[in-house]
């Protein structure tokens, strides 16, 4: 049990820390990566793409003439909304799975290279339009998953997990300090031993 709670408290880790960085909301950044998950990625990968993903529209965003910008307007994707607000990552995405409907499959995979895709299964994802995609993220925001809240817990879990760590290095650095000398004075005596019979097997 202690096990399952450590290894879904990494993974709520993991998405909080990617929605903060990218400026996502964690039921976002859950929802794309469990979408990304059935079709066989792994989270890693999929808040991987994100990341990545994020860094190239700022790329695109600061330098309106570099090489960047010009691949997402070679894709008709739009760095920002009607309002002028800049699009978020996850919204980006869902707008990257349409790329496959207008270019097809083969160019629109070699745009996701260029764009640093390197899981197959992300790709593969992608490349199968953003109907599906977005069908999948929506379903399972209705079912829910990682919430503020829940990253508050995760947060809170790993704390007192540090703390009974610690506690237990420190414990074992004391039993280990209280038993040193003993069995230091049984390994010295048996080596004696040891050599005692080695110096005395004839007279044995």
């Amino acid at each position: 049990a202690i096990g399952t709670a450590m290894a879904k408290s990494a993974e709520i880790h993991l998405l909080n820390q990617t929605s903060t960085a990218i400026g996502e909301n964690i039921e976002n950044v859950d929802a794309f990566s469990r979408a990304l998950q059935d079709n066989g990625a792994t989270g890693e990968a999929a808040v991987g793409s994100l990341t990545k993903l994020f860094s190239q529209l700022g790329n695109a965003a600061s330098n309106s003439a570099g090489e960047q910008a010009k691949m997402f307007a070679e894709m008709g994707i739009s760095l920002h909304d009607a309002n002028g607000k800049m699009k978020g990552s996850v919204e980006s995405m869902g707008e990257l799975a349409g790329v496959s409907d207008k270019l097809g499959a083969e160019l629109a995979a070699a745009y996701f290279e260029k764009l640093g895709f390197t899981d197959q299964r992300v790709v593969e994802t992608l490349i199968k339009g953003r109907k599906e995609l977005d069908e999948s993220v929506k379903s399972h925001k209705a079912l829910g998953g990682a919430t503020a809240e829940t990253a508050a817990k995760a947060g809170k879990f790993d704390t007192a997990m540090n703390k009974l760590t610690h506690g237990l290095d420190r414990g074992a650095i004391k039993m280990t300090d209280m038993l040193l000398p003993a069995i230091t004075w049984v390994t010295d005596k048996l080596g004696d031993l040891v050599k005692w019979f080695s110096e005395n097997q004839t007279v044995i």
